[in-house]
């Protein structure tokens, strides 16, 4: 445990004794708060995988549910989804210099992303619904090539380059392009 961790334990304890007294209120409620909801670990903690780069018309990120507007520095975590607009396009750049950018009424989801070199840990997975994809390779597909992957609703590109540029039609519910 560290002493960031220790700090925390014995304040924890110290303010859940006095939480046990009505007079405390407030901390009787942060207490119950703290409980609830326990800080993971930092090695489990989501941190950005990457970031927006460039913007042009509209464009957007969806994580967890929730969509933002994507601008400059916009944080994109695994799972995120990214959507351009009619006559838009979006560039990001990913935490191991990959980038990739998206021309107008492209869907990307960032399915899956693990970068850490020292423990060999190493794969970027993503699903291109519609539009168009410029990839250009970072250094997951320089020290694991096989560990990059673009899956389309007709097929799976399996990166064994630095650069390629995908386009998807949008396919209508009869699995024709429309």
């Amino acid at each position: 445990m560290t002493h960031h961790r220790f700090a925390l334990a014995i304040s924890f304890v110290c303010a859940s004794s006095l939480a046990q007294d009505n007079s405390f209120p407030r901390l009787r409620a942060s207490t119950q708060l703290a409980l609830n909801n326990p800080v993971l670990p930092a090695d489990q903690a989501t941190e950005p995988v990457g970031h927006v780069k460039t913007v042009t018309g509209v464009a957007q990120v969806i994580t967890n549910g929730k969509s933002v507007k994507a601008l400059l520095g916009t944080p994109i975590m695994q799972g995120s989804v990214l959507k351009t607009g009619a006559d838009s396009s979006l560039g990001v750049s990913f935490k191991d210099s990959t980038i990739m950018s998206f021309g107008p009424m492209t869907e990307l989801t960032v399915t899956e992303y693990l970068y850490s070199p020292a423990d060999g840990k190493l794969k970027f997975g993503s699903k291109l619904t519609r539009g168009t994809l410029n990839y250009v390779s970072g250094v997951i597909a320089k020290l694991k090539p096989d560990g990059v992957t673009v899956t389309t609703p007709t097929g799976l590109i399996g990166v064994r380059g630095t650069h390629f540029v995908a386009k998807v039609d949008p396919v209508d519910a009869e699995g024709t392009s429309e």
